[in-house]
């Protein structure tokens, strides 16, 4: 072995699956031994081959292309650029080019002499292809990635989500509130309704905005930080990302034309220009919350040396145990967040005394809304729980603090997991057994039957859903004393008391839902697809991910100052019919 030929192989030493590039040249002459390979699990970052006209690049991507399907990842192949050449006869002495019949020659020279890839039709000079390593991939073959940040991701992760998800809540309900309300002005006839209704489009079309961003980050941080995750199950789950994409869509062109078509449409087809805002408001999240109730119940699809086969998307999507529970669970809190969100800034304007027609109008339709969810809230509460104790025995021994199995298992309420049991929480005998099983004999999986690495941090996940459920509870209590007022008297409670209520209830329930999904995604670790794929396997092996941490909490801290600004300014702004807002 030559000194060239030792250095190439030290250089280009791979332990494990790699890409074949043949071998090197020195001075004209073949190097053997002078091995050039690149490591399989580098092939998910982004690559660039470049060189002059006929130096090889066609022939390395299709070198590449065919060895990554050989190890079952699935290569789309496009044409970057779409300068037609005439098809010619290769000449002697050149390393590859473009051949009539659509077959190119060897790109490096070496005794590896693969089966052909047909070529797209036509030929191009600098024949530049985007290879894309997609769907139908496996985790197998980009192997585990080196991420010594993975805790830094899954924070950036939550903290886009933490951003994203109350934009959610208001994309489901808030549209809404904003064509029941216009309808109010269509059936009655009153002027009050349409100035409401105006004014909150503006409110609807600014968050919908800044939706936009965060969804967008949110969707980019998917493939950039988890693209395991993506590569191995994106044919899977892709039908709902698709439709949510064009339910966005659908949604962003018919709020353009409600918020700007006050004074050019008629008030009838104004109006029916609102349902298809509320109708893709539901279908988009509709199509996310059942990818979520996949990953935590996943199914519709086989596994086989890593790979999915047998691939049934709307069985995944829309037939798995999560997914009703999930739905109805999301959707309530929609109502209840973006109700008591909006309440609370009209509580805020009666306790500051501008008690206007308006004022009580505004905060009495998205109250009434989130009184009678949150109710409700609690029983669906209990369907979820009973499906957690049967899907996912391990995230409720962990809700609770269970260290081991038991039967007629005790409810802890406060106190903190040591890693056995709960110290200093008040202890309510057989109570978890019969909230999960309606049997307070029955038993219940605790911890220690999975080995710690399987467990998620339980004190985590305990703050955070005891955290929901009291909260949750003060809501209810809210949403059953308001609803008991308006039965019996027929007007808002007029008690200091309740309206303060009302205020605190806004920033609460954002609380109580951020508790909710950390509950719901924390409680499913390690798993980011419960029992099949573990986070770890799934995250990106790049570098720099806390500076990508730091540099999105300036973004998202901007963007908040922003929301904030803008919101206080629709609300100076002066009324477009000013007898609407009138005191009575």
């Amino acid at each position: 072995m030559t000194a060239f030929s030792e250095t190439i192989a030290q250089a280009y030493a791979v332990d494990g699956a790699a890409v074949d590039l043949g071998r090197g040249v020195h001075e004209g002459a073949l190097e053997a031994d002078a091995v050039v390979r690149l490591p399989l699990a580098t092939m998910n970052r982004h690559g660039l081959i470049a060189g002059a006209t006929g130096t090889g690049k066609t022939r390395t991507l299709q070198l590449l292309a065919e060895q990554l399907s050989d190890a079952g990842v699935s290569v789309f192949r496009r044409r970057l650029q779409r300068r037609p050449l005439r098809a010619r006869r290769p000449r002697r002495g050149r390393r590859a080019g473009a051949e009539a019949h659509g077959r190119a020659r060897a790109a490096v020279r070496g005794d590896r002499v693969p089966r052909r890839v047909p070529r797209a039709r036509g030929v191009t000079g600098v024949a530049a292809h985007l290879l894309l390593a997609a769907a139908g991939s496996t985790s197998s073959a980009f192997g585990p990635s080196e991420q010594k940040y993975l805790f830094e991701a899954r924070q950036m992760q939550a903290l886009s989500f933490a951003a994203h998800i109350p934009l959610v809540c208001f994309g489901i309900a808030f549209p809404a509130f904003v064509v029941f309300v216009e309808w109010l002005h269509l059936r009655t006839g009153d002027p009050l309704y349409r100035v409401l209704a105006r004014r909150w489009s503006k409110v609807m079309l600014a968050l919908f905005a800044v939706g936009v961003v965060t969804g967008t980050i949110l969707s980019f941080e998917l493939g950039l930080l988890w693209p395991n995750f993506m590569a191995t199950f994106g044919d899977v789950f892709g039908l709902g990302f698709a439709i949510e994409g064009i339910s966005f869509f659908v949604e962003a062109i018919f709020i353009g034309i409600y918020v700007y078509g006050w004074d050019r449409l008629s008030p009838r087809a104004h109006f029916l220009c609102g349902i298809p805002i509320v109708v893709a408001g539901f279908a988009g999240s509709l199509m996310v919350i059942a990818v979520n109730g996949w990953m935590n119940h996943p199914g519709g699809f086989e596994l086989k040396d890593g790979r999915t086969i047998h691939v049934h998307p709307f069985a995944a999507l829309f037939e798995n145990g999560y997914f009703w529970h999930e739905l109805v669970h999301m959707y309530l809190a929609g109502y209840i967040v973006a109700g008591f969100a909006t309440a609370s800034v009209y509580a805020w304007a009666l306790l500051r005394g501008r008690d206007t027609r308006y004022n009580r109008t505004a905060l009495v339709i998205p109250l009434a809304a989130a009184a009678l969810a949150s109710p409700v809230q609690v029983v669906v509460g209990d369907w979820v729980a009973r499906d957690v104790a049967q899907a996912q025995p391990v995230k409720l021994a962990a809700l609770e603090g269970l260290g081991t199995t038991e039967r007629g298992a005790p409810e802890h309420l406060l106190g903190w997991y040591d890693g056995h049991e709960v110290r200093y929480g008040i202890r309510i005998p057989k109570l978890l057994s019969l909230l999960a099983f309606h049997d307070p004999n029955a038993t219940v999986q605790g911890l220690d039957t999975v080995p710690v690495r399987d467990q998620p941090p339980v004190n985590v996940v305990r703050f955070a859903f005891q955290t929901m459920v009291g909260i949750g509870t003060f809501l209810a209590l809210i949403g059953v004393f308001y609803a008991a007022t308006w039965y019996r008297v027929k007007r808002l409670p007029r008690s200091v008391w309740f309206l303060r209520a009302v205020v605190a209830a806004g920033p609460l329930s954002l609380v109580a839902l951020i508790a909710g999904w950390i509950t719901t995604e924390v409680g499913r670790q390690p798993w980011i697809v419960y029992g099949v794929m573990r986070t770890s396997d799934a995250v990106t092996g790049a570098g720099g991910i806390p500076v990508g941490y730091a540099t999105l909490a300036l973004v998202y801290a901007g963007l908040a100052v922003a929301v904030v600004w803008l919101l206080r300014r629709l609300a100076r702004a002066p009324f477009a019919d000013p007898e609407a807002h009138v005191a009575g």
